[in-house]
């Protein structure tokens, strides 16, 4: 990776060096350590060894982790004294560089502490995003994606953690207003939503909101209309686009008003929609009933 540091084999000596004497490494993305997991390798640990070494780098107090968190603290559970070192030549900002580098390599990080590691890696590199996924070898909407992550709040992101939501179902959350995100992860992921079943329960609630900022008279931004609705791999297959019809300054139904009151209706409200044509007009009215009592 040209742009992070350049490390030949001839900076770096294999050597073992004491557990206790390895300082952490600062720059460490991963927050979250899996203990029945850190206890597994200890395990293989005692059995085997430690097959991989880690890699560190001399300081003026000692030595200092590069790589390798796990793998020392396992040893550490595992009661060695000793562990095998690749003792390389870094500066703090290589050190913080590898240590990021390797567990996005290694695919070791939840989608946050994912996240945080690219932004970490674009302040310690002064890179840009597009920087960043050449040298990754990913595409610039990938990294764009990923660090949108960081917009949710950290009870919504520990929601999604506890479920096992995936990095879609955590974007999907980003089009609900923030102080529903929390009680909407929660709420997908006890019913175990598929990512299209939560997308389409947040069209939902989505249509809900605006549906009730039309019956009290308030406008809607654009920002709070359901947008996974514009999306192409949402609408119907072979389905012939749909004029939009704007009511005031809103656009209510983007592709399909048939499906725009279905979604009305499960949301509770007894929808119904009139259409009149008059002198090359064309009028629709949409009538909730008993709209009121559900305000």
């Amino acid at each position: 990776m040209s742009l992070f540091f350049n490390n030949s084999k001839n900076d770096r000596v294999l050597k073992k060096l004491p557990v206790e004497k390895i300082a952490p490494n600062p720059y460490q993305p991963r927050k979250y350590f899996d203990e029945n997991a850190i206890n597994s390798l200890a395990e293989s640990i005692s059995r085997y060894g430690v097959i991989q070494p880690i890699s560190v780098r001399q300081t003026s107090d000692g030595y200092e982790l590069v790589a390798g968190e796990r793998r020392l603290r396992a040893a550490r559970v595992a009661g060695l004294s000793e562990i095998p070192c690749i003792i390389i030549k870094a500066g703090e900002k290589s050190s913080a560089q590898l240590a990021i580098t390797e567990n996005l390599q290694r695919c070791d990080l939840d989608i946050f502490e994912e996240a945080q590691a690219l932004e970490r890696l674009l302040s310690v590199a002064n890179m840009t995003q597009s920087q960043l996924a050449l040298e990754l070898c990913m595409s610039q909407s990938a990294v764009a994606n990923k660090l949108r992550l960081l917009r949710l709040d950290e009870n919504t992101r520990q929601i999604v953690r506890k479920h096992g939501l995936s990095e879609r179902h955590a974007r999907a959350l980003l089009r609900v207003p923030p102080e529903k995100r929390s009680h909407t992860a929660e709420k997908i992921g006890e019913d175990g939503m598929s990512v299209t079943s939560a997308e389409e329960y947040i069209d939902t609630i989505l249509c809900t909101s605006m549906a009730r900022s039309v019956i009290s008279g308030k406008n809607v931004k654009k920002s709070d209309r359901p947008a996974i609705l514009t999306q192409k791999e949402q609408e119907p297959p072979e389905e012939k686009p749909i004029r939009r019809f704007l009511i005031g300054d809103l656009t209510l139904f983007y592709n399909s008003l048939d499906r725009s009151l279905s979604m009305l209706r499960s949301a509770g409200f007894d929808a119904e929609l009139e259409k009149t044509e008059d002198d090359g007009k064309i009028t629709l009215a949409i009538t909730l009933k008993n709209a009121e009592r559900r305000q």
